[in-house]
């Protein structure tokens, strides 16, 4: 059977091509408890403050955010506190919700328009509302988490790690005619940055195709698969990812499946685009080179 090898070389192109420009390392990021903030303009460092809307932060933790128009001011509520914060006022007003105390702080960087969209410093604010804050100036990172988030896995950014279940459909063919096809379940976790461990179990179906001679209307050679068999295995994968724009991350990954047709040691490249993962995987099953494009669906299972 002539392999459709352009159709491999068409898919690592889509993955090389869908590849922008990587972030800067200085890119300013937000995250809360474990997951980035996104942003429709960008944010602003000024003398190490981070200036932001706070409506996105505030969304993520399902924080309370009124805007009165009239004043220009911002209430935020977040458990038994609020604060109110004005344009232009270089001082914020905190309210215990219970006692109805009332207290005054000094605000490290004014509250001010910036086009057209109020921005404010939102590392002292959420930290006034009892939130554990944290700056990294070297990854230009700043990690907002409630108290009772769990740090564990370790608090990395969500674009670093592959903490999710995978449900994905694969074909794979060989230089000996053989055809497998089959739906896979993968269960993956991050310890360390940009990198994931893995166990993956495959049930399908594999089957020879075979050239009888004849042919289809077309005068393609008319090809049918025989001698079908179940097919089941299991793989552990070591990987490593890179996240850039757009909600966009590579992977390259080694494996070695052990199933019924016998051990395949393999290595494969792909990209996931949000929730869906498209990947090529090279595998070497009883002395045979094959090929196996996988299209799946990821499920993150550690949103906080």
């Amino acid at each position: 059977m002539k392999k459709p090898m352009y159709i491999i070389y068409f898919f690592i192109f889509l993955i090389i091509n869908s590849i922008p420009v990587f972030a800067s390392n200085n890119e300013t990021r937000i995250f809360v408890n474990g997951k980035r903030v996104r942003f429709n303009l960008p944010l602003r460092i000024e003398q190490e403050i981070i200036l932001a809307p706070v409506n996105p932060i505030a969304e993520k933790l399902r924080a309370d955010v009124r805007w009165n128009a009239n004043t220009a001011t911002t209430t935020i509520i977040y458990g038994n506190t609020g604060v109110a914060i004005a344009v232009g006022n270089p001082n914020m007003t905190v309210r215990n919700m219970d006692t109805e105390t009332i207290n005054t702080i000094p605000l490290s960087a004014t509250p001010r328009y910036i086009n057209g969209v109020v921005y404010m410093p939102v590392g002292e604010i959420f930290n006034t509302l009892k939130l554990n804050v944290l700056w990294d100036r070297q990854s230009s990172i700043l990690q907002i988490n409630t108290p009772d988030y769990v740090l564990f896995p370790p608090p990395l950014p969500s674009e670093q790690v592959r903490n999710d279940l995978e449900l994905s459909a694969y074909i794979s063919f060989s230089e000996r005619d053989e055809v497998v096809f089959t739906g896979s379940i993968g269960f993956y976790l991050s310890l360390f940055p940009y990198t994931f461990f893995g166990v993956e179990a495959r049930l399908g179906n594999r089957a020879d195709v075979v050239d009888r001679g004849e042919k289809n209307t077309n005068g393609t050679p008319k090809k049918s698969r025989e001698n079908q068999k179940l097919y089941a295995g299991g793989a552990p994968v070591l990987g490593v990812l890179y996240p850039i724009e757009n909600e966009i991350r590579i992977l390259a990954d080694i494996t070695c499946e052990i199933g019924t047709l016998g051990i395949a040691p393999g290595a494969g490249i792909g990209i996931i685009v949000e929730h869906i993962t498209f990947k090529y995987r090279g595998i070497f099953l009883n002395g045979q080179f094959c090929n196996v494009l996988m299209l799946g669906i990821s499920i993150p299972w550690n949103n906080k």
